[in-house]
């Protein structure tokens, strides 16, 4: 099934800093801490207003840690000024105060500020994030909830706080924050390093998909991520695929190279910023839109989607095909060195505990 991308992205994810005050152990830009490399303010002014030329809808901002540039502000302005729009704001929250969350409240084309929580109290955040981490995260929080803009939580479950999702799910809601993510921890980055002290094992990350799933149905709209998303796309799987048409599915679970991608903080651009070894060239070098539309790397990236799940022996002559896309390239890359390949925790029969990792 070949693919065409389109002429440029509908979205771009912007790591605009490398720079982070917290080192945390999940953390997937951590080989790339303090690059000395790092875009300048004209440099971002240019990049955003190239892209809005070629008419990218929106961006969603990240890093490191964003506010830990001083020129944040003017980097939002910049974004803010042209026909843009930002889609959320990626940060730990501990470096907002109450007059940086009224600035942030009066970008009116910010979608919403995302934070990353990952306990529903300091003895788990702080053992993930460092000391002290909880207590200040929660105080930006409440400083960006009474200026009045928006703000999700985003927890990577672990080892750490698989047994508080519930309490996590409370604590969002008691902050008056917008929802929860509650997503599968990749291991990438500093993660690799922890893996065997964070990584859930197979019966507790079905677990937490249980969990996961069940809340999302006693708070629709308000539990979201990557774990709920498994257990909405598992169940009643064996019914609907008694309806479903027979057919032989490509590998088509991931949509990065096609309507969207990342550009990193040094000018490198990636397909997503879950691959970061994915290095797809660099806009110090070349233009954006030579970049997205001739890079070997995402000429390659797209063969994904011409490759049948008959071709991967893990799926040749699996019942489950017609329901199944082969799921998300970044694990089976960073786990067996190809992207060529389906993702176990997208695999029904994986989730059904008829095939182990």
């Amino acid at each position: 099934m070949r693919i065409k991308p389109l002429s440029a992205p509908e979205k771009v994810f912007v790591a605009v800093t490398s720079r982070c005050n917290l080192k945390c152990k999940h953390c997937n830009v951590f080989p790339f801490r303090e690059s000395p490399d790092e875009f300048s303010l004209a440099e971002w002014r240019a990049f955003f207003r190239r892209i809005a030329e070629m008419k990218v809808l929106s961006v969603w901002l990240s890093g490191g840690e964003p506010f830990c540039r001083e020129d944040l502000f003017d980097i939002l302005d910049a974004v803010h000024a042209l026909p843009l729009h930002i889609g959320g704001l990626n940060t730990n929250a501990t470096l907002i105060d109450a007059s940086k969350a009224e600035r942030i409240a009066s970008f009116r084309k910010l979608d919403l500020v995302q934070v990353g929580l990952d306990g529903a109290g300091p003895a788990t955040h702080d053992k993930l994030r460092g000391r002290g981490v909880f207590r200040r995260a929660v105080k930006g929080i409440g400083h960006l909830v009474g200026a009045g803009k928006p703000v999700t939580l985003f927890t990577a479950v672990t080892k750490y706080n698989k047994d508080e999702l519930r309490d996590l799910v409370m604590l969002a809601r008691n902050l008056g924050t917008g929802g929860v993510t509650l997503a599968m921890l990749l291991p990438q980055g500093n993660a690799l390093h922890y893996r065997k002290d964070l990584a859930l094992e197979d019966d507790e990350w079905r677990a937490a998909v249980a969990e996961a799933g069940a809340l999302a149905g006693e708070f629709p709209g308000f539990v979201r991520g990557s774990l709920p998303d498994v257990h909405r796309m598992f169940e009643g799987y064996e019914e609907r695929l008694m309806q479903a048409s027979p057919c032989r599915p490509f590998l088509t679970g991931c949509k990065t190279g096609i309507t969207e991608c990342t550009v990193m903080s040094d000018g490198r651009v990636l397909p997503c910023d879950r691959l970061q070894d994915v290095v797809a060239g660099n806009l110090r070098e070349n233009d954006f839109a030579d970049i997205w539309l001739d890079s070997a790397v995402f000429a390659d990236f797209r063969k994904r989607f011409e490759v049948r799940l008959d071709d991967l022996d893990t799926c040749r002559g699996c019942r489950y095909q017609p329901l199944c896309t082969g799921g998300c390239p970044a694990l089976p890359f960073y786990t067996e060195g190809t992207l060529i390949a389906r993702d176990p925790y997208s695999c029904y029969r994986f989730y059904s505990g008829s095939e182990a990792t």
